[in-house]
């Protein structure tokens, strides 16, 4: 690392040859290969408009693709599989950062990767998993002595969130239950420790 540009190009996105027929590296080059010859300059569009029936090796025209038509990509791709929700082209970045995120990859390398410029708007891709959740449920009992279990009227003698305790489901969430006993143990501890 002698000088910037090296740096520079240790900190482009890259993808790597997994082999088979999803390989990412081979479906690219068979992307590039599709594209007229005179729209391979590093300056051409990445995206360009689709030739409809192709007669040649060409499947892609002189022309970048329009707005509309880059904007339909995840809706077309979400409904040729059928997928169920509200997903549009962010999803896939979104989705590409929260796992990353849940996998505890550094947030820089994520900027690096994702491009954004303040690590703080990495923070905003992060969500708390019910796995999580449900961790943090059970270290929350745990520090107040166990006295989780005794926060269900019905079912004193047993209770965790895996059980179909409808007034717990009704009462609130694992974080809501977990935090208001949090909140009571400190309230607890600090009348005891009053003078």
């Amino acid at each position: 690392m002698e000088n910037g540009a090296r740096i520079q190009d240790e900190n482009r996105p890259r993808i790597y040859s997994t082999g088979g027929d999803r390989c990412p590296v081979n479906i690219f080059k068979t992307f590039l290969a599709r594209r007229p010859p005179d729209m391979m300059k590093p300056d051409s569009p990445l995206y360009l408009a689709v030739v409809k029936s192709p007669r040649t090796e060409v499947w892609y025209k002189r022309q970048p693709l329009g707005v509309h038509s880059l904007g339909q990509f995840m809706k077309t791709m979400t409904d040729d599989v059928s997928l169920t929700g509200k997903h549009t082209n962010h999803s896939a970045r979104r989705t590409m950062i929260t796992a990353l995120r849940y996998e505890n990859v550094n947030p820089l390398d994520i900027s690096q990767l994702s491009g954004h410029k303040n690590l703080k708007s990495i923070d905003s891709y992060s969500t708390v998993s019910v796995e999580q959740q449900k961790e943090m449920s059970l270290k929350i009992s745990g520090h107040c002595g166990g006295e989780f279990k005794q926060l269900c009227p019905l079912f004193p003698e047993f209770h965790d969130h895996r059980s179909n305790c409808k007034y717990c489901m009704w009462k609130s969430s694992i974080l809501r239950s977990s935090f208001q006993q949090l909140y009571h143990c400190h309230r607890r501890k600090i009348s005891s420790a009053s003078f």
